[in-house]
């Protein structure tokens, strides 16, 4: 009788553990399958931000289309551009510059899309103190955020911390720390990626222009923006990074001639477990035309005259996507 129960009570207990073998099996099955779509979902997360950037204006007529430039960007890009003028008085309803009074088209701006408005042009302190703060204040009343003449900012997208900032070359020139320091500032902040929005003058050189450039490189920003210079638009390669020395015009005054191309640039950067991997940037070549007393932004395609000029002032060659890897750069 023992060993007959003994016989009978050794298969219960081996069912018993392998019933629990079996069950430990499936636990780790299930985790293995639970764990892995979230590792992927990680993997595959959106690493991708950017921005898209523009150059200054001499007017922007309330007829402007400004819309139409929605084909040269991706619509999820917030935009930046390069505010070439100062408000004339106190009800901020009047802007002026170097060639005139123009009416104040900054709301027309923040309705296309734009975020950031560069203020590192030498025009801009022709007002003094008052013109700055006026400037500044009708910036903010449209949402536009101002970069440079001692203002940064940092912008939040998918994950990921861009930081922006603009030094004027006078102001480079009088502090030669400055741009390094800005740059530096924000990666204390934690910004996973720098812009540097340079302000040159017509009588600053290419050969000035390129040695400012290489420092804002050297002091770790990924991507370099010129504007003001009043040369037709380029694109450098500097140590990896890419540099757009001279972006050009949004929109020329009506009647003026000889006038560089218009271009406006999108800018993609990709991110990885370390950092940046790449930045890929699309210039967009346009004609403004007026049809029906409204000026509307058509693009150019790659074969046109445009299109030439930007190669002659570049020093790679100019594609309708560009690509710059990481190359090694680090944070400092």
């Amino acid at each position: 009788m023992n060993d007959a129960t003994a016989c009978k009570a050794f298969p219960e207990k081996n069912t018993r553990s392998y019933l629990r073998w079996l069950c430990l099996l499936i636990l780790c099955i299930s985790a293995m399958l639970l764990s892995g779509p979230l590792h992927d979902a990680q993997a595959e997360s959106p690493r991708e931000a950017g921005l898209f950037i523009a150059g200054s204006m001499n007017f922007l007529p309330e007829t402007a289309d400004l819309d139409s430039l929605k084909a040269f960007h991706d619509p999820e890009h917030p935009g930046l551009f390069m505010l070439d003028t100062i408000t004339a008085d106190a009800s901020d309803s009047r802007i002026i510059n170097s060639m005139g009074i123009y009416p104040d088209s900054l709301d027309l701006l923040s309705r296309a899309g734009f975020r950031y408005a560069g203020i590192v042009s030498d025009h801009f302190r022709d007002g003094q103190g008052p013109g700055r703060y006026l400037t500044r204040r009708a910036l903010s009343r449209c949402g536009l955020t101002p970069i440079g003449d001692g203002y940064y900012t940092v912008w939040e997208t998918q994950g990921k911390r861009l930081g922006l900032t603009g030094v004027r070359y006078q102001d480079h020139v009088l502090y030669p720390l400055l741009i390094e320091e800005q740059v530096r500032e924000l990666y204390r902040m934690g910004c996973d990626a720098i812009i540097c929005v340079l302000g040159w003058t017509e009588r600053t050189s290419r050969e000035e222009i390129q040695k400012t450039a290489e420092l804002a490189v050297l002091a770790g920003a990924d991507l370099v923006v010129g504007t003001g210079s009043g040369e037709n638009p380029g694109l450098w390669a500097l140590n990896g990074t890419p540099v757009i020395w001279e972006t050009g015009q949004l929109l020329h005054a009506e009647g003026e001639e000889n006038h560089s191309p218009c271009f406006l640039w999108d800018i993609f950067f990709r991110f990885g477990p370390s950092g940046i991997d790449s930045v890929n940037i699309a210039p967009g070549a346009m004609t403004w035309v007026e049809d029906a007393n409204r000026f509307t932004a058509v693009p150019d395609q790659t074969e046109t005259e445009a299109w030439g000029i930007l190669q002659e002032n570049s020093n790679i060659r100019i594609e309708q996507m560009m690509h710059f890897p990481d190359n090694g750069r680090k944070n400092p």
